[in-house]
């Protein structure tokens, strides 16, 4: 099983390549507002647990299907 440590860099990683060039309604990167995102939703646990890592990696997640062509099994490829 890959730890959640692992999986973070990896779909940090992924998200950043899906993002890249992408830009939001204001001109920013988009993959910003998945770091605000993630980081959000990773505030509501204890820093460095397991469920913080989930919450963080969720946060980056969230928009790749709706807003960038990714499918459901290209992210459960990811671990």
């Amino acid at each position: 099983m890959t730890s959640n440590r692992v999986r973070l860099a990896t779909i940090s990683a992924f998200v950043h390549t899906t993002f890249s060039g992408m830009t939001d309604k204001t001109g920013h990167p988009y993959v910003d507002h998945s770091m605000r995102v993630a980081e959000k939703a990773a505030s509501f646990a204890d820093p460095g647990s397991a469920q913080w890592e989930s919450l963080y990696i969720v946060g980056l997640c969230h928009d790749l299907m709706e807003d960038a062509d990714v499918s459901e099994e290209d992210l459960s490829n990811l671990g």
